[in-house]
């Protein structure tokens, strides 16, 4: 019984940790993901980043959410509904949604740090 109870506080303590670990790993991720939205707030005007999305992408639906959120200024179009965005995703080469523009720059995905790299160069 006592080699039982060993176990079971060996597996707790390691619970702990790894839930420690975690628990700052996102608080981490969070504190990353502040720094870029205040970055960008202060570096894009209006107009300035354009994201290509789709009707069914749900890395989409993600990215929409934390600019709206963190009142970051962009514009989206949809390749589904619009002549005219569809021709511009297939003239940049673009390979997947979202793609954002931003200086004639297209970066595929939520890359935050390149986001804020390519508006800084502009300054």
């Amino acid at each position: 019984m006592s080699s039982f109870l060993s176990r079971w506080r060996g597996l707790g303590s390691l619970a702990l940790v790894l839930g420690v670990v975690l628990g700052l790993s996102q608080w981490a991720r969070w504190s990353q993901q502040d720094r870029h939205a205040e970055a960008l707030r202060q570096l894009l005007s209006p107009g300035q980043l354009q994201m290509i999305s789709s009707t069914t992408c749900t890395y989409c639906d993600r990215a929409r959410t934390w600019f709206t959120q963190e009142r970051i200024p962009f514009t989206e179009c949809y390749i589904e509904r619009d002549k005219a965005c569809l021709a511009r995703y297939q003239a940049l080469g673009a390979r997947g949604t979202p793609t954002f523009v931003l200086h004639e720059q297209v970066v595929l995905g939520l890359d935050l740090p390149r986001l804020q790299a390519l508006a800084q160069q502009q300054r």
